[in-house]
């Protein structure tokens, strides 16, 4: 089959071809080829949705949440959810206080959003630890016309007592200046988050401001931004358990302060970032006819690191990247239960890396190497090396090898009771082969094949009286990624991406519980006119394990989004969205629920 979609692609290209045009500006990623891009005009057709759903959308990417409001887990390449790094503009978000080391994606305001780059496949070379199965760089909105000013306000109401109001303002009164002022505030009343007749609604209120500042003179630039953001979550006690009265308050910061030059007649490029991220989390479960007991902690967690890079322009054909990082984590647990106490536990670790490019006519080359050290693991050493062909303009080529790592979290080196010091790190090793095309203008065509194999994962061992987290698994994932896209004319876009993958336990031959074997999502974009545009999604989820603990399998299911929005006036946007369209009752995690069908409408006024 995908022999003859590539002899059907080349066919189209004989009598018209274009050049593949791919802008990446996640550091230290010269492979721009084996990036997915998502683009603002795709991002702002979704209708503001979660950044979840855009993801879900995307060849190789899971995703799986525990009801509304919940932080969700991100699969790439079937890897566990904290295998993916997440950077914003760069700079690393995951939080050090997690156990898994997850980043938590309700922090993101899609509208905020200019793209998102998905880097898939081991890339500890250029990133370090958690980038093990991919890697997600989110591209913050900047940009702004020289001596402009810009007053934008949102609101949105919708199902669920829903509401968000957003309001922004961005001055740029001279070329080398630019400030971006925005808050966010979103409330909603819910719906019960474990699938459980008469449960109550579990309520999400969240605050966030958040500004940056961007200095450019010359070939220099410097940006400092600063967030933050304040959540109050009514929370239930697990699949099917519902709990009237537990609750988590959160308040996350963030800094950073980023420094990019171009000197030595472009040939030079020094890159230095700062970046400090804060987590508090306090957790409430008083007593009730469910909980005679009661319960209450603080969870604290903070990651302080130093980026530093030199990209050096040898040639045009030859490019030398050399640098590296130094952290500093951190974590806490207090509580007035002595059991569920963990003093201040920290990691500092350091690591560096050289990546090489070198382009020669049809082909590309690259080459990486790097080596980390922690408190608490022992040296790691990897490597990445690929190669691009291009026969044609329109055809592409590539094939790539490489390892990764993930190093112990805090929580399971040092938690109390179920923290072990012996854990080691998690590894990867992964390769892939595959191509793409822009056959015409109006259609492209991607396919990769991949295989990952991971070893010493760590999981919480519960057959033992030690119950603690131990290295007790190996697994092999192999599949097909395929995207197919095609723009026709200039009011008909679409997308269609299906993947296969074969997930498995190398101990017990079982399949990964929360891995798809079929997945496939459907993205149609239809611009009526300049001003009025409609979009519909679709999401169709093969059958999957639900459990680690069990052989369960939960339903495959489909989920329809549309969305529609008009330009009244070139400062008035309004606009509606219908998720669950066909109102599916579907499950992504057992014995948690998902939404029925839902209605938001919103309108938009900016003022330039």
């Amino acid at each position: 089959m995908h022999v003859i979609v590539f002899l059907t692609a080349f066919l189209f290209s004989i009598t018209t071809s274009a050049q593949f045009d791919i802008q990446v500006t996640a550091p230290r990623q010269m492979e721009a080829s084996q990036v997915k891009v998502i683009d603002n005009k795709k991002i702002q057709s979704y209708g503001e949705k979660n950044i979840l759903d855009v993801l879900k959308t995307e060849a190789g990417v899971d995703v799986a949440r525990e009801g509304l409001g919940g932080q969700g887990s991100v699969f790439i390449r079937g890897g566990e959810s904290g295998h993916t790094l997440v950077l914003i503009d760069g700079m690393e978000v995951n939080d050090p206080s997690d156990p898994t080391r997850r980043f938590n994606f309700n922090l993101i305001d899609l509208a905020e959003v200019e793209s998102i780059e998905i880097i898939k496949g081991a890339r500890s070379v250029q990133y370090g630890s958690d980038a093990i199965s991919g890697v997600i760089n989110i591209v913050t909105k900047k940009n702004m016309s020289v001596g402009g000013k810009i007053i934008k306000a949102r609101q949105e109401v919708g199902s669920f007592h829903t509401s968000k109001t957003t309001a922004q303002v961005s001055l740029r009164p001279v070329q080398a200046l630019q400030y971006n002022l925005k808050g966010q505030y979103f409330q909603t009343k819910g719906y019960s988050v474990a699938k459980v007749a008469g449960g109550d609604d579990d309520s999400l209120k969240r605050l966030r401001v958040n500004n940056d500042l961007t200095f450019n003179l010359a070939n220099h630039e410097v940006i400092a931004l600063g967030e933050l953001q304040k959540i109050a979550q009514e929370l239930d006690a697990g699949a099917g358990a519902d709990d009237p009265n537990a609750r988590m308050d959160s308040i996350n910061g963030r800094f950073a302060a980023l420094y990019h030059g171009v000197l030595a007649d472009d040939k030079i490029e020094p890159r230095l970032g700062y970046s400090y991220n804060k987590y508090n989390r306090e957790y409430a479960d008083p007593v009730d006819p469910l909980n005679t007991f009661g319960s209450e902690s603080t969870t604290r967690g903070s990651a302080k690191k130093i980026d530093y890079s030199l990209d050096y322009h040898a040639t045009e054909k030859l490019k030398l990247v050399a640098g590296g990082e130094v952290q500093r984590e951190a974590m806490s647990i207090d509580s007035p239960d002595v059991t569920l106490r963990m003093g201040e536990a920290t990691n500092k670790s350091h690591g560096e890396f050289l990546l090489g490019e070198l382009k020669l006519d049809q082909w590309e080359f690259y080459l990486g190497g790097r080596l980390d050290r922690g408190n608490y693991f022992d040296s790691q050493e990897n490597g990445r090396g690929s190669i691009n062909y291009k026969p044609f303009s329109f055809l592409e080529l590539s094939s790539s090898i490489g390892t990764g790592f993930k190093a112990p979290t805090l929580y399971q080196v040092y938690a109390p009771t179920y923290g072990n010091p012996e854990v080691r790190p998690e590894t990867s090793r992964t390769w892939d082969i595959g191509f793409k095309t822009q056959a015409t203008s109006m259609m492209k065509l991607e396919s990769t094949y991949f295989v990952t194999e991971y070893e010493d994962l760590i999981l919480f061992n519960n057959a033992k009286l030690t119950r603690n987290y131990e290295n007790t698994k190996e697994a092999r994932i192999r599949g097909i990624e395929n995207s197919l896209g095609f723009n026709l004319h200039q009011w008909l876009e679409l997308d269609f991406s299906y993947t296969y993958m074969d997930s498995k336990d190398k101990m017990t031959l079982t399949t990964l519980p929360a891995r798809s074997r079929h997945k496939a999502g459907l993205t149609v974009i239809s611009a009526w006119t300049q001003d009025f545009r409609t979009t519909a999604t679709v999401s169709m989820i093969g059958k999957r394990r639900n459990s680690s603990s069990n052989l369960d399998t939960n339903p495959g299911y489909a989920v329809v989004t549309t969305s529609t929005d008009y330009n009244f006036t070139k400062s008035l946007n309004v606009g509606a969205r219908i998720e669950n369209l066909l109102d599916k009752s579907y499950v992504e995690f057992n014995g948690f629920n998902t939404a029925k069908r839902s209605y938001f409408g919103f309108f938009a006024y900016s003022f330039e």
